[in-house]
């Protein structure tokens, strides 16, 4: 097994570079994710669609619907970072996180596209 000696930041990285936000129905104003248009595409074919669709439109926001924000945020991270700590999350949380790495939510940016 290889593994990177050089750990991402993912604070830095995600916000300095990133080129699209996603966030939750839920959320707070304000709570939004900052990510890469083209390693969110390479997951889920529906944002990569969106993506297309929306082209670079700078500042807007894609809204995930079916999920909670906290649980978005946690599946962001797993996906820069490789790992997550579950152990004092609970059933629900769980269950919704694995539900949600299947990227099957529906999915629409504000303008309700």
């Amino acid at each position: 097994m290889l593994k990177n000696k050089f750990p991402l930041d993912l604070q830095r990285v995600s916000k300095k570079y990133a080129d699209a936000q996603l966030t939750t129905k839920e959320a707070a104003d304000g709570e939004v994710l900052s990510v890469h248009r083209v390693l969110m595409a390479g997951l889920s074919p529906k944002l990569g669609e969106l993506f297309e669709e929306n082209g670079r439109k700078n500042g807007e926001c894609i809204v995930v619907r079916n999920v909670r924000f906290q649980v978005l945020s946690a599946i962001v991270d797993f996906v820069y970072c490789g790992q997550i700590d579950v152990e004092l999350k609970g059933a629900e949380f769980i269950e919704d996180f694995m539900d949600g790495l299947n990227i099957r939510v529906f999915l629409y940016t504000e303008n309700g596209l």
